[in-house]
């Protein structure tokens, strides 16, 4: 892909809605739709949603299933426990001793989060479906437990993180009944939305989308393309903003996922806990995000190869890079050229392991930094 091409790639995805930012329409909002205007941090954070929020992943052979109330904190900063407890740390700075309340459950699916039961054509088995929630999954569905929740803690939570579809699609299914899927999904995200809504404001809805995503996500009719478009309808609707993980995290999947189950790795886990902080931070203090997506020549690179860095964010944005290898570092800092371009190239002659990449773009007192690493052969 063209440099030219990443950029058109980037500002499709900002106007589509797929990047936190206020929703809105051509006409101003009646006055029964919900205000964006930020309700601020609870004594409670809410996740709602699937394997992709529980923190189920492995690190080596190892598998961990995250933790539900973050018991460990010397494991928290690393992201083993999963993104949720990275950013209870975080939420902590806001609001002193928030707690997070995590209801996601592997194997979830768009239908078992209202019913029990998985969506007709699930990839999921049903014995697969399951995890430690404080709740028994097989008896009690998320959704009715998430509505016990708020109403035994009004005007207590928030903000609450909703992610919920990717267990919706069948292994394989014809094109010619992929619009009923999206459909049922539509359909189910709203129901469960317009009833945690009616008893959670004053609260924050955030509507991520799915990390990592493949090439086939992402063509016109991919599943985080039409995802990305339930949610900025849903942003509207709700007065709740989404935010994009999928394009800052689809050039890293060598270092963003485990290698046995495709979940966020530890280095996942954090990357997601700092995308959904920064996007928050910016819309608690009604700045103007700067998004940031790096896209190297590959993320696994032989020795002696050069590797690029390409940066795409905001024109004029303040842009660094940090690389760290053994035996030392290399940094660089400018700005972003008129287009939101910037970037490094660094030889790889010499060096070979891992190499720790820190990239940040900054303008208007947003800061969004990456976190991730490539591995010279």
């Amino acid at each position: 892909m063209s440099e030219k091409d990443f950029l058109v790639k980037l500002l499709a995805a900002l106007l589509a809605g797929s990047m936190l930012m206020p929703m809105s329409v051509a006409a101003q909002p009646s006055p029964s739709k919900p205000s964006l205007k930020a309700a601020g941090t609870g004594k409670y954070f809410l996740v709602l949603g699937d394997s992709e929020s529980t923190g189920f992943h492995y690190y080596g052979v190892t598998s961990t299933a995250g933790s539900w109330h973050c018991e460990v904190p010397a494991l928290i900063a690393s992201g083993r426990l999963g993104w949720a407890c990275k950013l209870l740390g975080d939420l902590g700075a806001l609001h002193r001793g928030i707690k997070v309340e995590n209801l996601a459950v592997n194997g979830e699916d768009s239908c078992s989060f209202i019913a029990i039961q998985l969506c007709p054509g699930s990839p999921i088995s049903p014995s697969s479906r399951g995890g430690p929630p404080p709740y028994n999954i097989g008896k009690t569905p998320q959704l009715q437990f998430a509505l016990k929740f708020l109403r035994s803690h009004q005007n207590q939570v928030s903000p609450i993180i909703f992610l919920i579809g990717g267990n919706d699609l069948p292994a394989t299914y014809p094109a010619s009944v992929a619009q009923s899927i999206y459909t049922r999904m539509a359909s189910n995200r709203d129901s469960i939305l317009s009833q945690t809504q009616g008893l959670a404001p004053p609260s924050d809805v955030i509507l991520p989308d799915y990390a990592d995503p493949s090439s086939n996500d992402l063509k016109p009719d991919g599943f985080i393309t039409v995802l990305d478009k339930m949610i900025a309808g849903e942003a509207v609707k709700y007065g709740a903003f989404p935010v994009d993980l999928a394009h800052p995290t689809e050039y890293w999947h060598y270092s963003f996922s485990d290698t046995q189950n495709n979940h966020p790795s530890d280095t996942g886990q954090r990357q997601i806990a700092e995308l959904l902080w920064a996007a928050y931070r910016d819309f608690l203090h009604e700045r103007k995000p700067v998004p940031l997506m790096v896209r190297p020549t590959s993320d696994h690179i032989p020795s002696g190869h050069v590797q690029s860095l390409a940066f795409s964010t905001v024109p004029q944005a303040r842009v660094s890079l940090k690389l760290s290898f053994k035996g030392g570092t290399k940094s660089w800092s400018a700005h972003a050229d008129g287009t939101g371009h910037w970037k490094v190239s660094w030889s790889t002659k010499g060096h070979s392991g891992k190499v720790l990449v820190k990239a940040c773009a900054s303008k208007g007192g947003s800061v969004y930094c990456v976190d991730e690493y490539f591995i010279v052969t």
